[in-house]
């Protein structure tokens, strides 16, 4: 089985990376630390495909703890299509036991066109907030003649969240 969402349609989604697109897909869920699970098996035993180049698994989103590498973050407005395919696979695909994510990213097209967002929770003042604030930008278009390119990312910061008693 293979399910398919849409860049596009992400972007329209109150997501904040594509872990959050990717669990809403049957059969995907949020592991306890963030990562997903395929059929339920382990994060690890997931193989992870950008443009067609497997990637480790676990180092698929910022959400993985505990990594000693770098990891690899698509931001929701630089994907074209993501899917999942969570039932049997081909040889091809022998190193996933739970399942298939694969990522492809945006391209350019013949104009320029670019965006860009802000969210915060600022202007609510320090006793409704944790001080979050998120920009995404992307910006793509034409190089030369067959040639086009695609830039995108999300930039998130957030001040500190109190714990314990009167937090």
């Amino acid at each position: 089985t293979k399910q398919r969402v849409d860049g596009r349609f992400a972007e329209a989604l109150p997501v904040d990376n594509i872990n959050e697109v990717l669990v809403l897909q049957p059969g995907v869920l949020e592991d306890t630390d963030g990562g997903i699970s395929i059929r339920g098996a382990r994060e690890t035993q997931n193989a992870t495909y950008i443009d067609g180049v497997p990637v480790q698994a676990g180092y698929r989103g910022d959400s993985f703890v505990g990594s000693a590498g770098a990891q690899i973050s698509i931001g929701i407005n630089a994907f074209e299509e993501a899917s999942v395919t969570t039932g049997s696979s081909s040889a091809e695909f022998g190193n996933a036991t739970g399942g298939i994510v694969s990522i492809v990213t945006r391209t350019g097209g013949t104009d320029f066109a670019g965006s860009v967002s802000l969210e915060t929770d600022e202007p609510m003042g320090v006793n409704h907030g944790v001080g979050l604030n998120r920009i995404d930008a992307g910006f793509s278009g034409p190089l030369a003649p067959r040639l086009t390119f695609a830039i995108g990312g999300s930039l998130t910061g957030q001040r500190a969240v109190e714990e314990g008693l009167d937090s």
